[in-house]
């Protein structure tokens, strides 16, 4: 957006995470937080969320949160004067938008998953403009009229990675394909144990880089150090990788990991082959509805938690490994999901709403993730 009007001003609304905070202040953005709330839902049957003392105590308490919410975001938005105000979902999201809703300051939504979620569900009949992380046919919550789609923005850093810097860097031997397995930026435990259980086999037929997390790095190492010599090389376990994964994608033949959206949208930026195992407890289901686009457009595999067994892991891998073409069918498909330009699409969708509304010279603009 700042590449588009140098002289836009944005404030970003968020809820007062030490690490929200850390991340704005490196990257010069004024920041306000106001008191915001989750409901809890759990997909349980009505008999047992009735019964859920503990839970429905937490939801009405964050309920008051939300209200407490709504009204600093009123006096946020006085102050301010925004000419358009960009929600992209999250608990934060339905104070700041209701209050613009009321205030009768436009409003641009994001959606990144396949699934939308409560607050954008709430929020998409106010919105003037809808942007969607997968294809428009995906979301029928909301007025086709309004939907756009525009991808999910990617970090720079991982798309600047190239095949020498990514050889350089793992070291590895040419004579064995590459696996990338991770569950999220900070790793996942049933992937974790599915890579320990089953450690001495994947290393024997693969080079296999690994985001263990906090929690598995130290478990990683130890079993690392328990391999034949001849096979140590083959396993990079690591706790985390910013930038470096990027490297991974890019030597990757083969990509294990979880269906969130930032992921999914790496993987189509990669082109790559991919088994999805999505998170059970996401919200709204998004991680299952995100893979299930994917598996149905030909785009990727999907394993379940619920039914996932490392014979089973094991034997999906051998199958599409034994399989270049299943492979290029895979790479050609999500690719279809990739929006190279997604970030300057999503961002002429706020600024062209904020310059349409705008009572300013030059438009400003309220961020809310």
């Amino acid at each position: 957006m700042r590449a588009l009007d140098p002289d836009l001003e944005v404030l970003y609304v968020g809820s007062g995470h030490a690490l929200e905070q850390k991340l704005l202040r490196e990257s010069d953005i004024d920041y306000i937080a106001i008191p915001s709330g989750k409901y809890r839902r759990y997909h349980r049957s009505l008999i047992r969320a009735a019964l859920d003392v503990r839970t429905n105590t937490r939801n009405v308490r964050d309920i008051l949160k939300v209200n407490a919410g709504y009204l600093r975001a009123r006096r946020v938005i006085h102050q301010f004067k925004p000419d358009v105000i960009f929600v992209t979902g999250g608990y934060v999201g339905l104070p700041i938008g209701l209050a613009a809703q009321h205030l009768h300051i436009p409003i641009v939504l994001h959606e990144a998953n396949a699934v939308s979620g409560l607050t954008n569900r709430l929020l998409g009949k106010y919105a003037r403009i809808i942007a969607t992380a997968f294809p428009v046919a995906n979301y029928a919550d909301f007025d086709a009229t309004k939907l756009v789609f525009v991808g999910n923005p990617i970090r720079e850093d991982i798309l600047q990675a190239n095949q020498t810097q990514a050889e350089t860097f793992f070291a590895f031997s040419k004579q064995k394909p590459n696996i990338l397995i991770f569950g999220g930026s900070h790793g996942a435990q049933i992937l974790n144990d599915l890579v320990f259980d089953n450690l001495q086999w994947l290393v024997k037929h693969y080079n296999v880089i690994h985001v263990a997390g906090e929690q598995g790095i130290e478990q990683a190492r130890f079993l690392a150090h328990q391999l034949d010599r001849d096979l140590q090389d083959s396993y990079r376990p690591y706790d985390f990788l910013r930038r470096e994964l990027g490297l991974g994608f890019v030597l990757a033949d083969l990509v294990i990991c979880r269906s969130g959206a930032n992921t999914v949208a790496e993987l189509a930026a990669w082109h790559k082959p991919a088994i999805l195992i999505p998170f059970k407890s996401a919200a709204n289901n998004e991680q299952f509805e995100n893979a299930q686009v994917l598996v149905k457009a030909g785009a990727a595999r999907m394993l379940s938690e619920d039914k996932l067994s490392g014979r089973r892991l094991i034997s999906e891998i051998d199958r599409l490994m034994e399989s270049p073409k299943d492979r290029d069918y895979l790479q050609g498909n999500i690719e279809k999901f990739y929006k190279p330009d997604s970030a300057e699409l999503l961002a002429k969708q706020i600024l062209q709403i904020a310059k349409r509304e705008g009572k300013t010279k030059h438009g400003k603009a309220t961020e809310k993730r």
